[in-house]
């Protein structure tokens, strides 16, 4: 697992492949999530690499009508937090990410729920709170601190920076999106019906996230 951010053969994601990241529309709402915050916030990204791996998955045939998601997550050093295996009904798969715009160039994102063809993103599976760490801190944000610049910030900002990563996590974790200015979900979809390209049983593939741009792209692992 400790090869996490080892170079594999990029899963492209076409219409035509039939594998889509869909963007929804995003939601510019009244915010309570004062600016200060969020430049608070916005400073600390700026740091961290282009690409993460917060969660790599896989996807099985389970019971008549079911398939079984296997997710597992990873902190910004790659190390593994953790995984869980969640059967769902349904053909076609989403697996979505709630994505936090902080400005033009730097992103937050948070795997968020599993749902599918026959289950609704509202009653689908939650995965938001499967990597929540000690005090609330989400445990894919943890080793921050690796990219700073140990020359250029102090214990006590480096901890201003965590709780507003816990504060702005919080939001997201209780559903209060309402308080978040700036944010949009983001899906990985399998077309399994269209017959096309779709996730194969016995692969297991990794969620890139392009800290600087906001996008999100599937790779094969293995």
């Amino acid at each position: 697992m400790a090869g996490i951010f080892l170079k594999f053969k990029v899963f492209i994601i076409t219409g035509i492949a039939g594998l889509l990241v869909m963007a929804f529309v995003g939601c510019k709402l009244v915010s309570r999530f004062q600016e200060e915050r969020i430049n608070e916030l916005t400073e600390a990204i700026e740091y961290v690499k282009d690409e993460t791996v917060p969660m790599e998955f896989s996807i099985k045939d389970s019971s008549k009508g079911k398939k079984e998601v296997t997710v597992g997550f990873y902190d910004l050093a790659g190390k593994y937090i953790g995984k869980k295996s969640i059967k769902i009904e349904g053909n076609d798969i989403y697996l979505e990410f709630r994505v936090i715009k902080l400005d033009s160039k730097n992103y937050m994102f948070f795997p968020y729920v599993i749902y599918s063809n026959s289950v609704s993103s509202e009653e689908g599976e939650k995965i938001i709170g499967l990597y929540k760490g000690n005090e609330n801190f989400p445990a894919i944000y943890r080793q921050i601190e690796t990219f700073f610049d140990k020359n250029k910030i102090d214990p006590e900002k480096l901890q201003t920076y965590k709780e507003k990563i816990t504060e702005l996590y919080g939001y997201v974790l209780e559903d209060k999106l309402d308080l978040v200015e700036d944010q949009f979900g983001s899906a990985v979809h399998d077309y399994e019906k269209q017959g096309i390209t779709k996730f194969k049983n016995g692969y297991t593939y990794q969620v890139i996230c392009h800290t600087h741009t906001g996008s999100i792209e599937v790779q094969k692992k293995y």
